[in-house]
Parts: C-alpha cells; structure tokens; sequence
C-alpha cells in the first residue's frame, strides 16, 4: 500500500473548550488532520497552540474540564470520540500512542534500546524470541549500519536516538496503528 493513501488517523472539524470559574475557554477550534497509513507526522507550532491537547484529545486523555464540542476523531473507520474507557483501553499502547515533546525522554538510559523495543510489545503474546526479531527488524529500518548497540544503551546510538524513537511512530501506523 502505498504511503499516505490509506487514512489511519482522520480529525474532523475538532473543537474543544475547558470550562474555567469564569467560562469556557476554546482550545481547539476546527481543526482537521489526516494521517495516512505509513505517514510520520511531527505537530509542530508555537507554545499554546494546541499540539498537545490535539493530542489529549486524539488518546482521550483529556483533563475532566475539558469537552469536545465539535468534531470527530477517526481511527480505523471508528470514532474514538464514541468508544468510551474500555475500547480506548485496548487501543493504547499497541495500537495509538504518542510521543510528547522530546523523544529523547522517551528513551531509558538505564535500559538498552534493543529491550526498551521489545518491552514496548508487551501486550502481544509473541514469544521473546519473536519479539526480539521484530525489534531488531525495526531498529534496522532506521539505524541500518548499527548491528552492535542495538541491544547497548542509548548513548550507542548518539543523536540518532531521536529517529529510532520517531520510527516506533511510523511503524505503529504501518501496521495499523497510529501514534505522535
């Protein structure tokens, strides 16, 4: 399939206020965006802008004093906005994620990059084996020249940290799955 062809994640017309002691205040107004299948997204705006509340919004991880008031938030031909607790539940993680603001705290510098890839897979029911092979796989995607390290600290990698961290992004969403 061809990258971008297929929508993953569609944003339509989201709006979204938080009610404060003296009114509501508009976060959101009207904002649209689609993720096609196999897209690497960056949100990318100035401080207040909404980016990680887009965000909030798109995981429903929303704070209690906020409250979509338009819009629809579609994955997968379902609309997150209409699934509730549980059916986000087995949609984290595995499915959608997120990383916020600075890859590079993602990553543990205490845990090898190959083991933090392969802890990340801990809902599948893969053997070790297999989930070892996917993440070597994935890491070789993005930092192909480094056969040993994968399996060493963060500082084997340098400054390539922040592709192997925006590659679990892409490659969620290749296989269904999409996450920022």
């Amino acid at each position: 399939m061809t990258v971008g062809t297929d929508p993953v994640l569609s944003v339509e017309g989201l709006s979204l206020s938080y009610s404060t002691p003296v009114g509501d205040l508009l976060a959101l107004r009207d904002v649209n965006l689609t993720i096609g299948r196999g897209e690497i997204v960056g949100l990318v705006g100035e401080s207040g802008s909404g980016k990680s509340t887009l965000m909030q919004a798109v995981l429903q991880l929303m704070a209690g004093s906020a409250r979509v008031t338009a819009g629809r938030i579609m994955f997968g031909g379902t609309d997150l906005l209409q699934i509730g607790p549980t059916g986000m539940r087995h949609l984290l993680g595995d499915r959608i994620s997120v990383v916020f603001q600075d890859p590079m705290t993602a990553l543990n510098p205490l845990v090898t990059i190959g083991w933090q890839m392969i802890d990340i897979q801990h809902r599948s029911r893969d053997s070790h084996k297999v989930k070892r092979q996917r993440a070597v796989e994935m890491l070789h995607r993005v930092v192909p020249e480094q056969d040993r390290g994968l399996f060493a600290g963060r500082e084997a990698l340098g400054d390539r940290s922040l592709r192997v961290a925006g590659h679990d992004v892409g490659e969620r969403a290749r296989h269904g799955g999409a996450t920022r």
